[in-house]
């Protein structure tokens, strides 16, 4: 039994006796659901004969939604090859099987979530050029915000540090960005 609900199942004759006594041309198969009322297969009967080995397989598909049990029961209609009338108080059940679950795929995050924390790396870093020169040119007017400011923040000299120093704050950024998406 797979998890999408298809059974595959087998009848056999018992072992021993003769052929004739091992042959029945009618054997009717049904299956219940979580211990509910037998409902036959599709398929009207199964022969059981020496030709097939005194056995018959088979598949089915189970209705959905799937139930959590399945059982099988396998009833002789015939007489059997030996003249013997088929015994129908006696049918043979099945173990009952529960049905198994599939395993879910796991869920991929979309396109567009791998590339967000590169995309907001760069546009942090775009802002932060502005920014950062935005206040370059306030802190030339202000020695005071330049002194507790300017070592750390700025490269003296020209934009081009500037620049450096927003795109290593944008990969910081980008990098904050990246983990808590990942733990999320």
């Amino acid at each position: 039994m797979t998890c999408t609900g298809l059974v595959t199942f087998t009848i056999e004759a018992w072992d021993g006796g003769d052929a004739p006594s091992r042959s029945n041309p009618i054997v009717d198969v049904a299956y219940r659901s979580n211990g509910g009322s037998f409902t036959p297969l599709p398929r009207p009967s199964y022969a059981l004969s020496a030709d097939k080995a005194f056995r018959a397989t088979a598949s089915f598909q189970l209705p959905k939604p799937l139930p959590k049990t399945v059982e099988l029961v396998a009833t002789p209609r015939a007489t059997w090859g030996d003249g013997v009338p088929p015994d129908q108080s006696q049918p043979r059940e099945s173990t009952t099987r529960g049905v198994p679950t599939c395993p879910q795929a796991p869920r991929s995050r979309p396109v567009y979530g791998r590339f967000l924390p590169w995309l907001s790396a760069g546009l942090l870093a775009v802002v932060g050029t502005r920014l950062l020169l935005s206040l370059r040119r306030d802190v030339s007017r202000s020695t005071l915000v330049k002194s507790r400011l300017g070592p750390p923040l700025f490269v003296d000299g020209a934009d081009l540090g500037m620049a450096v120093s927003a795109v290593l704050l944008g990969i910081i950024c980008g990098v904050l960005v990246t983990l808590l998406l990942i733990r999320t």
